[in-house]
């Protein structure tokens, strides 16, 4: 199954997402099933090649957490420091209930847990593939809304 991409060459990328989709949950779980790229964990990462495809795969799974920098500082926190609750909660100068509170609240909010290997590894791949993504440049100040109108 494919993801929804927008407009008519959206369809494009969905038929992508979905063959990629159909051929590593065939390899991984089997025939005669329905598998999506989101739903493959750690093979949508590793079995597809194409870097837009991954790149539009973390997006999806960190989205949720766009508007949330204390989350991710605690995931940042959380994997550096070996995934150790502990360690984190230190390094965060914050109690373990709270650090606890906080992983609770990113796994609601993505549906993936960081306390459990292969959604970690799934976060963790995502924030990875994103961080290196090309940063947009800035094309400098924009006109006012009078200077765009044409005379």
């Amino acid at each position: 199954m494919g993801r929804y991409h927008p407009g008519i060459k959206g369809l494009a990328g969905s038929y992508q997402d979905a063959r990629a989709a159909l051929s590593i949950g065939r390899r991984m779980r089997g025939e005669n099933r329905v598998h999506g790229l989101d739903g493959l964990g750690i093979g949508a990462f590793v079995g597809v090649s194409d870097e837009r495809t991954k790149a539009d795969l973390a997006t999806h799974l960190l989205s949720p957490l766009d508007h949330e920098p204390g989350l991710l500082a605690t995931l940042d926190a959380f994997f550096a420091a070996d995934c150790s609750p502990s360690v984190t909660a230190c390094g965060l100068n914050i109690h373990r209930n709270t650090l606890a509170h906080r992983l609770d609240k990113i796994a609601s909010m993505t549906g993936l847990d960081p306390r459990r290997f292969d959604d970690a590894v799934q976060i963790r791949l995502a924030l990875v593939v994103r961080s290196l993504e090309p940063v947009p440049a800035t094309a400098g100040p924009q006109p006012h809304r009078e200077e765009l109108r044409t005379t």
